[in-house]
């Protein structure tokens, strides 16, 4: 996701280098798959809307390169949007996550006290930053924002609750609960200060517009993937399973095991169309917003 003076490979948009990676992923494992899209949604919000000082530690830290010996050098996010229930992240409009002034003192930057329940988060297991939507609950801070959390901070940043699922293990999804206290550097595209409130440049809204309308074409062409990765081992599963168990080589039981006629390959067809018509339309939804 990073630009090459970051250290990334690619300059520019790269939504469909995204959706390319996210569809050889999803062929062998949706999780490892749902990974990428997770930590390109942490990403996102700060390569739409983030200052300079936010893209160069960010997407630097975010880039695995030789001189980092150690993995855990390497910065991995998460993204803190939907909320515990009864909103569950159907209205982005309703935030309960909440951020107030801890401490002010004039000619310093403001120290900012954040608050924040997420449900269903990927990627807490191993994220050392977060990006979270809170709405202010302080008159001297208004509207809403993204903040970037970080494990070090003061406070708590507790993981959360694994959730229990049967699919996408590898995204390690959890209801991550944070309390801590953050430099108002922090808000996501920066603030300006007018007349003693500090107003943040991008509310929440307008980088949730920019971070869905690119995240959500690579998820689309997921699930064409899967469709896809899914017809060679069912072909394969009906001819070998119970082949060579009866009659003769050279019958149609013997080589074909179960399926000796091919009706079972036409109903394939049309999974295979769904998933050939999905990955075109994704990969061209991706190269039109690049």
């Amino acid at each position: 996701f990073a630009d090459p003076e970051f250290g990334g490979p690619i300059a520019g948009h790269k939504s469909l280098a995204t959706a390319l990676a996210a569809y050889e992923l999803a062929w062998v494992d949706g999780g490892a798959a749902t990974c990428l899209i997770a930590w390109g949604l942490a990403l996102q919000p700060i390569i739409s809307a983030g200052t300079d000082q936010q893209r160069a530690k960010y997407l630097g830290a975010s880039v695995s390169s030789p001189q980092r010996e150690q993995r855990q050098n390497v910065m991995r996010g998460a993204f803190c949007l939907t909320e515990p229930l009864p909103y569950d992240g159907v209205d982005t409009g309703m935030l309960s996550g909440k951020v107030r002034v801890a401490q002010w003192n004039r000619g310093d930057t403001p120290l900012l006290h954040v608050r924040k329940r997420g449900r269903f988060t990927n990627n807490m297991d191993f994220a050392n930053f977060v990006v979270v939507a809170v709405a202010s609950d302080d008159p001297r801070i208004q509207g809403t924002c993204m903040i970037i959390l970080e494990e070090g901070d003061e406070g708590t940043f507790d993981r959360g609750t694994v959730t229990h699922k049967l699919v996408h293990q590898l995204t390690s999804t959890r209801d991550p609960v944070f309390d801590m206290q953050v430099p108002a550097s922090r808000i996501v595209g920066g603030y300006t200060i007018e007349d003693g409130v500090i107003v943040p440049n991008c509310n929440h809204a307008q980088i949730l517009e920019s971070v869905f309308s690119r995240t959500r074409v690579p998820a689309g062409v997921m699930t064409g993937a899967k469709l896809l990765s899914s017809v060679e081992p069912i072909i394969r599963y009906q001819r070998e399973r119970f082949r060579g168990g009866e009659g003769q080589p050279g019958t149609p039981r013997h080589d074909l095991g179960r399926q000796p006629k091919e009706d079972a390959l036409q109903r394939l067809v049309d999974i295979w169309a769904a998933g050939e018509a999905a990955c075109s339309l994704g990969f061209a939804a991706a190269r039109h917003f690049d």
